[in-house]
C-alpha cells in the first residue's frame, strides 16, 4: 500500500502528486505557469520511495513540447462569466438627473416626435451604464467541470435555490451577487467573456465599488493577453475573435455561434433586450435561465477559439 505525497516546485509554481504502484509512478494533478516563461518551461516530476515515503528519489525536468499546452490548459481554472442588466425607472428620476441625461437630445431632435424616439431609446438603454442600472443576474461555468451557477435578482424580499441541468439558481441581492462572484473569481486563474471587457467587466467594477465590494483579480490589466497577469488572463472573445479589432464587421455572440453550429442563447425566444421588460414582469427566472444559456454558448464558443484560434505558445 502507497501513501500520497504531494509536493510545490516553488520555483516553477506546479503542483505535482506522486503516487506509487508496485515501484514508483507518477501522475500530474495541477500547474500554474509563472508569466515570465509561459510555455517554455521545465516541470518537474517528484517521486519518492515507497519504503521512505520522505525521500525524492528523482526529479526529472522536460520541456513542454506541442502537445503538453492543451493538456495543461485543461487543468488551469477557467470561468466563464456573463451578466445580464436593467436600467432605473426614468419617470422616478429627480429633475436633475433628466436633464443631464436628455440635453443632447433636445439639442439634437429636429422635431417632437424624433425627440420622443430618443427619449425612448434613451430610457430603455439606461441598463447599458453602471450610473443608471443594476445587475439582475451574474453567472458563472466552471469551463473544466461544466458546472454553473447564476445569482439573480428578485424585485422584492426572498431567497430561493434550485437547480437544473447542472447549473444552481440562487436569488441574492445585487450586492451579495457582487461578493459571491468576486468570492468565486478569486479561486481561477483564468476568465473568458464575450465582450467583457467593454461591458460586463466596466460594470461590475463599477457596481462592486457604489456596494462597497472589493474586486479579488484585475481583469482590466490589459487588453493584450501576453500582458495580463498570469493569475488573472482575461480572454475576450469578442476582443479575440475580432483579432483586437482588426476585422471590420465583429459579429455578435449569435452570429458566431450560428457560424459554428453552436445553439445560440437566443434559441428559446428571449434576447438581451427582453431583460429589462422580464424583469419588470417579475420573471426573475426567465432572465436566470437565459444568462445559462449564454455561458453555456460561450464555453462552446471558447473551445472553438482555444482549439482553432491559438497556437501552443500563445495560449494563456
Amino acid at each position: 500500500m502507497c501513501a500520497e505525497h504531494p509536493t510545490k516546485n516553488p520555483h516553477s509554481a506546479i503542483m505535482i502528486k506522486a503516487s506509487c504502484s508496485k515501484e514508483v509512478s507518477f501522475q500530474w494533478i495541477s500547474g500554474r505557469v509563472p508569466p515570465e516563461l509561459g510555455w517554455k518551461i521545465t516541470f518537474y516530476i517528484i517521486a519518492y520511495n515507497s519504503k521512505n515515503s520522505n525521500s525524492a528519489i528523482r526529479a526529472d525536468t522536460r520541456y513542454i513540447d506541442e502537445e503538453m499546452p492543451s493538456l495543461i490548459l485543461s487543468y488551469m481554472p477557467t470561468l466563464i462569466f456573463d451578466i445580464e442588466t436593467v436600467g432605473e425607472d426614468f419617470s422616478a428620476m429627480d429633475e436633475t438627473t433628466k436633464e443631464s441625461l436628455t440635453r443632447w437630445i433636445k439639442r439634437e431632435a429636429y422635431s417632437e416626435t424624433e425627440y420622443e424616439a430618443q427619449l425612448q431609446d434613451l430610457e430603455e438603454g439606461l441598463g447599458f451604464s453602471p450610473l443608471t442600472g443594476q445587475i439582475v443576474a451574474i453567472g458563472v461555468l466552471d469551463a473544466e467541470r461544466e458546472k454553473a451557477a447564476v445569482y439573480y435578482q428578485l424585485s422584492g424580499e426572498g431567497k430561493e435555490i434550485i437547480e437544473e441541468e447542472g447549473c444552481k439558481y440562487e436569488a441574492l441581492s445585487e450586492k451579495d451577487m457582487l461578493t459571491k462572484f468576486w468570492g468565486i473569481a478569486r479561486q481561477y486563474d483564468t476568465f473568458v467573456t464575450f465582450n467583457g471587457r467593454s461591458f460586463d467587466v466596466p460594470f461590475l467594477w463599477t457596481r462592486s465599488a457604489v456596494h462597497g465590494v472589493k474586486p479579488t483579480k484585475n481583469l482590466m490589466a490589459n487588453r493584450y493577453l501576453s500582458s495580463q497577469p498570469w493569475n488573472a488572463k482575461h480572454i475576450d472573445l469578442f476582443d479575440q475573435l475580432s483579432f483586437y479589432g482588426s476585422v471590420r464587421r465583429k459579429g455578435s455572440l449569435h452570429l458566431w455561434t450560428r457560424a459554428f453550429g453552436i445553439e445560440s442563447p437566443k434559441s428559446q425566444g428571449v434576447t438581451g433586450d427582453d431583460v429589462r421588460g422580464l424583469f419588470k414582469e417579475g420573471r426573475y427566472q426567465e432572465i436566470a435561465r437565459y444568462n445559462a444559456r449564454d455561458l453555456r454558448a460561450t464555453l462552446a464558443l471558447y473551445h472553438r477559439y482555444r482549439d482553432y484560434f491559438t497556437f501552443p505558445d500563445e495560449r494563456g
